[in-house]
């Protein structure tokens, strides 16, 4: 019995009930690879709550070992994204500037696509749209589109 009431809901264990997300990093060759991570399911359908874990980098309980984080040397989530909106099958999400300062294409489209693909595993969301301080990012990618999940990557 709990509190006296004689009932246990399952709302009292939901933190016990795991959910297995994709996640993309990127490998020794910098290819961007999907890996499975178990969360907790009240976080698996929350669009933010992804993003923490993508930028959390790679866990040693993820199903891919080996792989490296996208995001080294950026600020935390809370300090980078500045709004996540959604709207129909889209998600929009504004960053700083620093955020946005990358080297190589490959970094650039490696870093964009692990985001699009893990919020796009979202059965509602279909695109994702980015943007820099509300503005489109001069960037090495188009961003004047929503970007849409890419199968161009190796498990």
């Amino acid at each position: 019995m709990v509190g006296g009431s004689g009932k246990t809901g399952l709302k009292d264990f939901s933190h016990f009930i795991l959910t297995e997300i994709p996640l993309y990093f990127v490998n020794d060759e910098k290819v961007l690879c999907e890996t499975a991570r178990y969360i907790p399911s009240e976080w698996a359908s929350d669009p933010l709550r992804l993003l923490e874990q993508l930028f959390s980098g790679p866990s040693y309980y993820d199903s891919v070992t080996g792989l490296h984080e996208l995001f080294i040397g950026t600020e935390t989530l809370n300090e980078t994204l500045l709004s996540l909106v959604s709207k129909d099958n889209q998600l929009s999400l504004d960053f700083n500037m620093g955020f946005w300062l990358r080297g190589e294409l490959t970094d650039e489209q490696n870093a964009v696509y692990a985001i699009v693909n893990t919020l796009t595993s979202l059965s509602w969301c279909r695109r994702v749209v980015m943007t820099v301080n509300g503005g489109t990012p001069e960037g090495k990618l188009s961003y004047a589109t929503p970007f849409m999940r890419s199968m161009d990557y190796r498990r």
